[in-house]
């Protein structure tokens, strides 16, 4: 997986900042943003678990289907972003 909108990483280590004592199997998940796997780029969202003593990042949801190209995933993003939609 690869993340191509950084502030998703942003938008859970604020998270993670206002969770001190996490406990096991604590999750944070994403704002939305674009992602990529294997397959194709997508609009998604990222989460980190406490597992283990240590914060572990993994995918979280697809939203999108998968796009033809990354500029088509950021028009999508883009596209949701206008929309205000509900996540």
């Amino acid at each position: 997986m690869k993340i191509h909108t950084h502030e998703m990483l942003d938008s859970i280590e604020q998270q993670i900042a206002q969770l001190p004592d996490p406990q096991q199997n604590d999750l944070v998940v994403s704002d939305i943003g674009v992602m990529q796997s294997a397959c194709a780029p997508y609009v998604g969202q990222v989460c980190a678990e406490w597992l283990d003593g240590r914060w572990l990042y993994q995918p979280y949801s697809r939203i999108t289907e998968y796009a033809s190209s990354l500029a088509e995933a950021e028009r999508w993003l883009d596209d949701m972003m206008l929309e205000d939609m509900p996540f």
